[in-house]
């Protein structure tokens, strides 16, 4: 679902810009992603197919991501409608 909704924000030769916010533990980039003045990751977060990873939202809107996120979760929208969603990282973990 969230690959579904992130095709529909950015279809193929969109054009984006990208905000580097941090690096993590693998040396890969954490960004923010934009296009046409909107914010991708933020609108994954409205939309409940993303979750705000609070250890890379120091450098980014934190209220703006966590806001959306408990909004999501309250309207049960996508990842948030599962029975028992488990968190991305954790489910690394596993």
């Amino acid at each position: 679902q969230a690959k579904e909704r992130l095709q529909a924000l950015l279809p193929v030769n969109t054009p984006v810009s990208m905000r580097t916010v941090d690096t993590d533990r693998y040396g890969r980039t954490v960004a923010e992603l934009f296009s046409q003045g909107r914010n991708i990751n933020l609108s994954l977060v409205e939309s409940g197919h993303a979750v705000a990873y609070r250890q890379y939202l120091s450098n980014c809107d934190r209220d703006a991501y966590l806001d959306a996120e408990a909004i999501a979760q309250q309207n049960q929208l996508a990842f948030w409608s599962l029975a028992n969603p488990v968190m991305p990282w954790d489910f690394r973990r596993q």
